[in-house]
C-alpha cells in the first residue's frame, strides 16, 4: 500500500501558537483584563497589535503589543517606572558629582 501526501503541505512550516499565558507568565501578570477584549489566553507573543497593560509595580497602564515586549530590548516593561529608574540614577550620578567636588576642594 502506497501512502500519498501534499508536497506543498509537507513543505510548510508548522507555526506553533505560543500563548503569552502560558510561556511569558511574568508579562501575562501585566496584561490589563480589565481594558483588553480577549483573554490573556488568546494572545500570541508574535502579534503586532498594541494591546494594554498595567504595571504591577506603580498601577500605571501603556499600550505596547506584546511581540515588543518578549523580543525587543527597546521594550522596558513599564514606561512610568523605566523613567523614574532613570531619573533616580541621574540624581545620584549628581549628588555623587557634588560629593566628589567637596572632597577635591577640602
Amino acid at each position: 500500500m502506497t501512502s500519498a501526501f501534499c508536497l506543498s503541505c509537507s513543505r510548510a512550516a508548522v507555526k506553533r501558537f505560543i500563548s503569552l499565558e502560558s510561556d511569558y507568565p511574568d508579562l501575562a501578570s501585566d496584561y490589563d483584563t480589565d481594558k483588553n477584549r480577549k483573554s490573556v489566553t488568546e494572545i500570541g507573543v508574535h502579534s503586532k497589535t498594541p494591546v494594554y497593560w498595567k504595571c504591577h509595580n506603580c498601577g500605571k497602564g501603556w499600550l505596547d503589543s506584546p511581540c515588543k515586549r518578549v523580543l525587543s530590548s527597546k521594550s522596558k516593561g513599564c514606561p512610568h517606572c523605566h523613567e523614574s529608574e532613570q531619573n533616580s540614577r541621574v540624581n545620584h550620578m549628581a549628588l555623587m558629582a557634588n560629593w566628589l567636588i567637596i572632597q577635591m576642594s577640602l
